[in-house]
C-alpha cells in the first residue's frame, strides 16, 4: 500500500495547484468585436460570462454605451450602466492613459487599459468617432 500511496502523491506534486489552473484558464483580456454597425469593446475572460467592462456603440455616431459589472460577471444584479461620448473630453485622455472614471449615482468605478491594449481601445474610438 506504500507504494501506490507514495505514486498517488508523485502525481499530485506534478499537477498545477488549484490557483495556478484557474489563472491559466481565465486570462482577462480587451477584446474588439466589430459586427459591422455595432463595435463592442470588452474586458472579459474569453468564452465565459467574466466581464468587468463593455464599450459598445453604433459605428460612427461618437456615442458609447458603457457596462460595468463590479463583481466581473455578467450574470450579477450588480450591474451599472452609463453613457458618454468620443467627443466628451473625457474619452481622448482615456485613450491616451489609458484611465478613466466611470460614474452613475453614487457608485464609481476605476477602468484601466495597460499596454498593447491601448491600440485596442483607440481602434475602437475610431470606430465609434462621429
Amino acid at each position: 500500500m506504500i507504494p501506490a500511496l507514495a505514486a498517488v502523491l508523485a502525481v499530485l506534486a506534478q499537477a498545477p495547484a488549484h490557483g495556478q489552473q484557474r489563472a491559466a484558464v481565465e486570462p482577462w483580456t480587451w477584446s474588439l468585436y466589430d459586427h459591422g454597425a455595432k463595435v463592442t469593446l470588452a474586458h472579459e475572460v474569453p468564452d465565459t460570462d467574466r466581464l468587468s467592462e463593455v464599450f459598445e456603440c453604433t459605428r460612427a455616431t461618437g456615442d458609447i454605451k458603457v457596462s460595468i459589472y463590479p463583481g466581473g460577471d455578467a450574470k450579477s444584479a450588480q450591474k451599472f450602466e452609463t453613457a458618454m461620448t468620443v467627443r466628451d473630453p473625457r474619452f481622448p485622455t482615456f485613450v491616451q492613459t489609458g484611465k478613466l472614471t466611470v460614474t452613475q449615482g453614487e457608485q464609481n468605478a476605476a477602468v484601466t487599459v495597460a499596454g498593447k491594449d491601448l491600440q485596442t481601445l483607440a481602434r475602437f474610438g475610431k470606430l465609434c468617432g462621429a
